[in-house]
């Protein structure tokens, strides 16, 4: 579901390898999808024929607890969604779930990507998105997911591991121990938010009040935050008022993520 930077063998290239050496009679290996528009197309063109449905339908594609995939829906330059906006368009059906007899109830969605099994709300998500079902129907890894392709003459053994991390929240900089960077082993992932809020919340209420507001909740939600892990001010003008949050996320390995918030 994706390119490896610079042309260089990594991530796309071993998994490529990884999973064309494991085909068995029947399967189906497409690496030109870039988003969710074209995974469904893809499904649908190759059982047209009327074949059985789809069993296990395996997406490798970069992504994070956070995040969630680096999928756009419907063109590969679009934006990512996030779980909210996924869900506002299942509800207006814009994005159709895969017919019946593609799939059925016995299908699942793999995810071979980051920290995606953490986040059992998002699985879900995924699941509405391509069957059309309630029923989590999704798998995916807690741990960071690698494809290893070994590069010495002869040896053509790719392996796939998964690297367990811990992530921690802190609300304050001072609990990060006041190190930048990796220095003492952590990686530090920024967290800021920004929502939009009406003047007249702004008057009536304090930064503390407006985090719990549905609005807020909901970006939140997005990002499997909740509103007492950051820390909150408001930035008011003429028009209203902005709500910013932020932490910093420590994890014991490196992510696939820089930051977590807004998009730039």
């Amino acid at each position: 579901m994706g390119e490896d930077s610079s042309g260089r063998p990594g991530f796309y290239t071993a998994a490529t390898r990884y999973f064309a050496a494991r085909l068995n009679a029947g399967d189906l290996m497409v690496t030109s999808a870039r988003s969710w528009a074209e995974v469904r197309e893809r499904l649908v063109e190759a059982n047209a024929q009327g074949a059985q449905p789809w069993r296990r339908i395996v997406l490798v594609v970069h992504g994070s607890q956070w995040s969630g995939l680096s999928l756009p829906v419907f063109e590969a330059s679009g934006e990512v969604p996030r779980a909210s906006e996924l869900r506002t368009l299942i509800e207006s059906r814009a994005f159709p779930p895969l017919p019946a007899g593609i799939v059925d109830h016995r299908s699942t969605l793999v995810l071979e990507s980051c920290g995606l099994g953490r986040r059992t709300d998002l699985m879900q998500v995924y699941s509405r998105l391509l069957f059309g079902t309630d029923e989590n129907r999704t798998e995916a890894s807690s741990g960071l997911v690698e494809f290893v392709a070994h590069t010495a003459p002869y040896d053509n053994r790719t392996e796939r591991r998964v690297r367990p991390y811990q992530a921690k929240v802190h609300r304050w900089p001072s609990e990060t121990g006041g190190v930048s960077g990796e220095a003492d082993g952590w990686t530090r992932i920024p967290v800021k938010l920004e929502v939009a809020v009406a003047a007249e919340q702004c008057r009536e209420q304090a930064a503390g009040g407006i985090a719990r507001s549905a609005a807020v909740r909901t970006t939140l939600s997005d990002f499997g935050l909740a509103p007492g892990q950051l820390r909150w001010r408001i930035e008011r003008s003429e028009s209203g008022c902005k709500l910013l949050g932020s932490a910093t996320v420590m994890t014991s390995e490196a992510q696939p993520v820089s930051a977590i918030g807004d998009r730039g």
